[in-house]
């Protein structure tokens, strides 16, 4: 029997046109029989890589034709949805020639690489096409609603992707010749500087691909741009940088990413743990500030006279933040390294999400409790002015409404909107106060972000305003729950760290107690979720008001 490449070869001439026409007999038309085709040739090298001994290779051919047309008939959608001949058993040849296997294995690794360069020359748009198409299994309708084009030109695409790859697409089963470029998001815990270099990548996919391709093994330039379908000379230029600024780490010529990337399947976990523990934790949690309203309210902050529902969202984060900063650093039950001071001037950890997958473990999260995998979270903040004004911001909003943001920013262009608004802090505070144009157009634009309402001279704060005396009296409740729940908040930290323990590569295991750490605050977002869920929580009228809900001022 010829080799399996000869056989390919051989299956292409003789039985490509045979097969389109036999396919367009059967369909009518000329799309749908270039299809059928493709994927019957698709189904036939599969499995002729399996079954090294074919007697009858017509036979063999059109027995896998039929079963992929007797598929399309059931399924009456694009060929894609048909079942993998890969479900028949085929006996396996058990013993071969290793100088074979070796030739064999040499020959698809260069196959690979140059399969995997002309992937990264096609446009973006063609190259998720056809990764949906092959990889993924999808039909043009799925791919057409999820890139948001027409049916026709998801089509004409395919088509075109077909002409530039010619032979090579029929082997798109193997998965090794694609590289589907990741998405990585970068925040920071602890103080940025004015320009955080993490911003960087979060602007330049191939840094992204960098720091996800070098994060769980090392791998030298060669490797990467053979990866990643990228010249060597833009990688070196990348790692480089990516050295320079302390976000990897060069070791006798192979790259490690030096910071934790958290995973769309561990942050499922993380939820999965939550919903599991919801009665005993989350739901407590709500209940515990229900019950202690009276004296909530009784603290006369500027906002008391709210509802509970209302102020459930800023108790919900503060307290959870409470309790993780009295695990970790106030009982050091889990001693935290110092964050580093960084070159970009900030001193912080930076902290990777990978989002490659997340409309996958956005749908598990929406099956699971109903939604909340569309909020967008910036994570807990905190920033402290030199007149000793605290600022305290979940960044948890449901509609995308970030502008609380500009408090917290390190960046110079936000500090005349900042000034201004540590004006309005001051309760004599009268508008007639600013007298220099810039100002008064600055509050109107603050004004507009809803941070603050007019009312005559006077201005209104749409968000929670305590002095620094309020917010002790605050912080005593904090604790009297924290002792009510003690041994309920040790187990939850107990569990986050099993599942930590062996989730991050070994060169970052100085990590690890950081990353117990930041996923117990994975509680915030996932509480919130259950009470509003639950109908505890106020369903605010929009993103702005939504934004503000966290959002907590000491002052005086």
């Amino acid at each position: 029997m010829d080799d399996i490449n000869a056989l390919f070869e051989r299956i292409s001439d003789e039985y490509s046109m045979i097969l389109l026409n036999w396919a367009y007999k059967k369909t009518g038309s000329s799309t749908d029989a270039e299809d059928l085709a493709q994927e019957v040739l698709s189904q036939v090298f599969r499995s002729a890589k399996k079954e090294r001994h074919i007697e009858k290779l017509d036979h063999f051919i059109w027995k896998i034709a039929h079963f992929v047309w007797c598929n399309y008939l059931k399924e009456n959608v694009v060929l894609r949805s048909c079942v993998s001949i890969d479900s028949y058993d085929y006996d396996l040849l058990s013993e071969r020639d290793h100088a074979e296997k070796y030739a064999e294995e040499e020959e698809m690794n260069d196959r690979i690489k140059k399969m995997r360069l002309k992937i990264s020359n096609l446009n973006s748009l063609q190259r998720e096409i056809m990764i949906m198409h092959y990889i993924d299994e999808l039909p043009i309708k799925t791919i057409s609603k999820k890139l948001n084009i027409t049916e026709s030109t998801a089509k004409w695409h395919l088509f075109d992707t077909r002409k530039k790859l010619k032979k090579e697409i029929n082997e798109m089963n193997n998965t090794d010749f694609i590289y589907r470029p990741g998405k990585l998001h970068m925040a920071i815990s602890g103080n940025s500087g004015p320009a955080p270099d993490t911003q960087k990548i979060i602007e330049s996919l191939t840094k992204q691909n960098i720091c996800l391709a070098c994060y769980k093994e090392p791998k030298n330039p060669d490797e990467l741009a053979e990866m990643l379908g990228i010249a060597k000379a833009y990688i070196e230029f990348d790692l480089q940088w990516l050295v320079e600024k302390q976000f990897m780490k060069n070791e006798n010529g192979k790259y490690n990413t030096m910071f934790s990337i958290q995973e769309r399947d561990f942050y499922v976990k993380i939820i999965n743990l939550f919903i599991q523990n919801k009665n005993n934790f989350s739901d407590v949690i709500i209940d515990k500030f229900i019950s202690k309203q009276k004296k909530i309210k009784d603290i006369k902050f500027y906002g008391s006279d709210q509802p509970m529902e209302k102020l459930l969202w800023l108790f919900i984060y503060r307290f959870i933040n409470f309790a993780g900063n009295q695990v970790t650093y106030i009982e050091n039950k889990y001693p935290m390294p110092e964050h580093p001071v960084m070159p970009d001037g900030g001193r912080y950890f930076p902290l990777g999400f990978d989002n490659s997958d997340k409309e996958a473990a956005g749908k598990l999260i929406n099956e699971k409790y109903g939604g909340i995998s569309e909020w967008h979270i910036n994570g807990a903040m905190e920033h402290h002015n030199i007149a000793g004004d605290i600022f305290h911001w979940m960044g948890l909003y449901k509609f995308g409404n970030h502008t609380p943001d500009m408090i917290f920013s390190p960046n110079p262009n936000d500090l005349p909107i900042k000034n201004v608004f540590y004006k309005t802090l001051n309760k004599d505070f009268n508008i007639n106060d600013l007298t220099d144009d810039d100002e008064k157009a600055i509050l109107s634009e603050i004004i507009s972000y809803g941070w603050v309402s007019k009312k005559d001279d006077k201005i209104i704060h749409n968000f929670s305003v305590f002095t620094h005396e309020q917010n002790k009296a605050l912080e005593n409740i904090f604790v009297e729950i924290y002792e009510e729940m003690k041994n309920e908040i040790y187990k939850i930290f107990a569990e986050i760290e099993k599942l930590c323990r062996n989730i991050l590569p070994k060169h970052l295991d100085f990590y690890t107690n950081y990353h117990i750490y930041m996923s117990f605050y994975s509680a915030i977002e996932i509480t919130t979720g259950f009470a509003y869920y639950d109908g505890k929580l106020y369903n605010p009228k929009d993103e702005i008001e939504c934004g503000l809900l966290t959002l907590q001022v000491i002052t005086g």
